[in-house]
C-alpha cells in the first residue's frame, strides 16, 4: 500500500476492484489507465493525482487538492446525467474515499487532432457525418444542462462508431459555481469563444463556437486561428480572421458565420451542419457508385481499434439499397430532410435540395433542385 498511498502507481496494481493494464496518459489533474475488471472488460479509470497524499501540506496545497476532488465530482455528476452515444459513458466511482476515480467506457482510437494528423482533413460526406455526430453530442450536453467548456481537437476522441466528446473536468451544470480563482480563463486558445477571453461567463453559445472551430479544425487540417503565439491567436478570435482556405462556398460562409466574433451573427449549429451537407451532397452526387463492402449485421462497438475509423462510418451509413441514376449519378437517401444554405446569415443565397426518397409511387425519381427567394 505504501506505492499506492504515494500514487506510484504500476500495472498490475488493484484499485478499487480493478487491475491496471497500462497508462493511457497523465495530467494535471491525475492520471488515466486502461483497467480490468473482474469479468475481463476492460476500461478507463481516471486516478485523480495526490488523491491519497495525507501528509501535511500548506493551505495552497489542500486548496489545490479540494478544487481537483470538486472537479473530479463535477465530470462524474455530468457523465452521469447525458446519455447519448456521442458522450463517453461512466461505469464507476469513488469519490469520498482516501482514493478518488471515475471510471468510463474505454474507447480506442485517436484523438480527433491525431486522426487528422495521420489521416488527413475530413471532406465531403467524411465531414457531414463528423458534424452531424458531433452536433448531436452537443445537443445532448446542452439538453442535460450541462455546459462543457473545454471543446477542442484532443477531447473528440475517432472512435468506430463515430466521434466521441471526453473530459468533462472543468464542465458545469446549472446553479454550479465557479471552481477556479477569479478572472481565470480555462480553455485552449483557438478553441475559446472570444468573448470568454473578454470576461462573460461559459453558456451554449460558446460551446457552439467551440464547436465550429473544431469542425473547421477537421475540415482544413488545421487549427484555422493559428497556434502561436498566443496574443496573435486571440486577437485573429477577436476580429473573426478565421483562415478557411479550401473549403467549398457555402461551407466555407457558414464556418465565417459560425466562427464570428458577435454572437448575434452566428448562424445555428443546425444551419451549419446543412451547409456543410449540401457542399457533401453537390460534390459527390455526380460521382459513380461505389460498392463499399460493409460488414450487413456487424455490430461496432467504441473499443474497437482500426486504422481509419472514417471507412467504417461510411460503411454503418451506407443504405441498404442504394438507388443508381442514368449517367452514374447516386442518390443518398440518408437524409430525408430538405438542406438549406444558412442565409442570409452566412451570405450566400437561399437553396433548398431535396433529399431523394427509395421510392416513389413505385419508381425512383432524380433528385430535383429548387430555388428559392430570401
Amino acid at each position: 500500500m505504501s506505492d499506492l498511498h504515494a500514487l506510484n502507481l504500476q500495472p498490475g496494481d488493484i484499485v478499487g476492484g480493478y487491475t491496471l493494464d497500462a497508462r493511457l496518459g497523465a495530467g494535471a489533474m491525475g492520471s488515466v489507465w486502461r483497467v480490468t475488471d473482474g469479468g475481463g472488460t476492460s476500461y478507463a479509470m481516471k486516478i485523480l493525482r495526490d488523491s491519497l497524499n495525507d501528509e501535511a501540506v500548506d493551505e495552497e496545497g489542500r486548496r489545490a487538492q479540494t478544487t481537483a476532488r470538486e472537479r473530479l465530482r463535477r465530470e462524474a455528476m455530468a457523465l452521469k446525467r447525458i446519455k447519448d452515444p456521442g458522450v463517453c459513458s461512466i461505469v464507476d466511482m469513488e469519490l469520498d474515499d482516501s482514493l478518488a476515480f471515475i471510471v468510463t467506457e474505454l474507447i480506442e482510437g485517436d484523438n480527433l487532432r491525431q486522426d487528422v494528423a495521420q489521416n488527413g482533413r475530413y471532406t465531403g460526406s467524411d465531414l457531414e457525418r463528423l458534424a452531424e455526430k458531433l452536433i448531436a453530442a452537443m445537443h445532448a450536453v446542452h439538453a442535460a444542462g450541462i455546459v462543457h467548456r473545454d471543446i477542442k481537437p484532443t477531447n473528440v476522441m475517432v472512435s468506430v462508431t463515430g466521434p466521441i466528446l471526453v473530459d468533462f473536468g472543468i464542465a458545469m451544470g446549472e446553479g454550479e459555481s465557479h471552481v477556479t480563482s477569479t478572472g481565470l480563463v480555462m480553455g485552449t486558445p483557438g478553441f475559446i469563444a472570444p468573448e470568454i477571453i473578454e470576461g462573460q461567463e461559459a453558456n451554449e453559445a460558446t460551446d457552439w463556437w467551440s464547436t465550429a472551430s473544431v469542425l473547421a479544425f477537421a475540415a482544413t487540417g488545421a487549427p484555422v486561428f493559428g497556434t502561436q503565439p498566443m496574443l496573435a491567436v486571440l486577437q485573429r478570435e477577436a476580429a473573426g480572421n478565421a483562415n478557411l482556405q479550401g473549403l467549398p462556398p457555402r461551407t466555407l460562409q457558414a464556418f465565417r458565420s459560425a466562427l464570428s466574433p458577435h454572437p448575434e451573427e452566428r448562424c445555428t449549429p443546425d444551419e451549419l451542419l446543412d451547409a456543410i451537407s449540401a457542399d457533401a451532397w453537390e460534390a459527390e452526387s455526380h460521382l459513380p457508385f461505389e460498392a463499399a463492402a460493409p460488414a450487413t449485421g456487424a455490430t461496432f462497438r467504441k473499443n474497437e481499434s482500426v486504422h481509419n475509423p472514417r471507412s467504417l462510418w461510411r460503411a454503418q451509413s451506407m443504405p441498404t439499397a442504394s438507388i443508381l441514376f442514368p449517367g452514374g449519378r447516386r442518390a443518398r437517401p440518408r437524409r430525408r430532410m430538405p438542406v438549406r444554405d444558412p442565409a442570409p446569415a452566412c451570405g450566400a443565397p437561399r437553396r433548398s435540395i431535396r433529399r431523394v426518397r427509395r421510392r416513389r409511387r413505385g419508381r425512383s425519381k432524380p433528385p430535383r433542385r429548387r430555388s428559392c427567394s430570401r
